[in-house]
């Protein structure tokens, strides 16, 4: 017997599948995270609900996220801003 997931998909909501990494609904469409910075500079990895696979993949992808960089200060290890 297989469990049947079907998750309400609402705007701004994280999530993830199994070596996809996180990604977040805007406008209708999965857009990939790039990296934990970004993730965490977004404030998204407490709010991740994870789909199965086949769940994720028919939400229509759109254009990454773009990267946030962490910030170098002179001397010092990256932080970010």
């Amino acid at each position: 017997m297989s469990k049947e997931f079907k998750v309400d998909i609402k705007e701004n909501m994280v999530i993830a599948c199994e070596n996809f990494g996180i990604w977040i609904i805007q406008d209708g469409k999965r857009r990939h995270v790039p990296d934990l910075p970004t993730q965490i500079k977004m404030n998204l990895l407490g709010r991740v609900i994870k789909l199965p696979t086949q769940e994720f993949l028919d939400i229509p992808e759109g254009e990454p996220v773009p990267s946030i960089p962490l910030r170098k200060r002179p001397g010092q290890q990256p932080v970010m801003k």
